[in-house]
């Protein structure tokens, strides 16, 4: 009557294995630069985390993909800092809106079925028009004989421009104002046409410059 109704004690360990989640993040859906900017854009990612707070230890790291044609509109596929800053370049004189697709990595691997890639999100950049200085050349004299009266003269003003071909559908205007002289030399004060063509009227009997 001295049985004994158990047994050794035996250790059994069990584990639990890790399978790697997938990164996340937030984005901010739209971005708007000027022309002609070079920018960096903090927090255009936030919340980044390794999906898990137990993968604390994980590396990220993002990649940036044109979602659409380029068009030259950026001076390359921007990029995107683990922290979520942006930095981009846009091309000169160029604007409009372009997309990109954003998708965020870890490398905690993809053993035991283990993902280590984020979902792919969208981000539009916007990039605002800004306005150009007109340009053009001008000649540095016109000479004419006393008593002309009316006279016209081509291309006084030439190479001209809006200042970027993407505003060519712009109106330019031409203003003159007088530096030095008699302004009673001329009948008709001269005017300078948006196709760069001079006119003016000698007064009679007058001369100088």
């Amino acid at each position: 009557r001295l049985g004994v109704n158990a047994s050794e004690v035996r250790i059994v360990v069990l584990g639990v294995l890790p399978i790697n989640d997938p990164p996340d993040f937030d984005l901010v859906p739209r971005f708007e630069v000027h022309e002609d900017s070079r920018t960096t854009l903090a927090q255009a990612a936030f919340n980044v985390s390794t999906g898990n707070p137990f993968e604390w230890d994980q590396n990220v790291s993002f990649r940036v993909a044109p979602a659409s044609p380029e068009g030259g509109i950026v001076a390359a596929t921007p990029t995107m800092l683990a922290n979520g800053t942006l930095n981009l370049t846009v091309e000169p004189d160029r604007y409009g809106d372009i997309a990109f697709d954003v998708t965020l990595f870890d490398d905690g691997g993809l053993l035991r079925g283990g993902n280590d890639t984020s979902t792919t999100k969208r981000f539009v950049l916007g990039v605002l028009p800004v306005n150009d200085p007109p340009l053009f050349d001008l000649a540095q004299r016109v000479s004419v004989w006393e008593d002309s009266g009316r006279t016209t003269h081509l291309a006084t003003a030439r190479n001209i421009s809006t200042g970027n071909a993407w505003e060519a559908d712009q109106l330019l205007t031409f203003s003159l104002l007088q530096y030095w002289g008699d302004a009673s030399v001329f009948a008709a004060q001269p005017r300078i046409a948006p196709n760069g063509t001079l006119t003016f009227e000698v007064a009679p009997d007058r001369c100088g410059e």
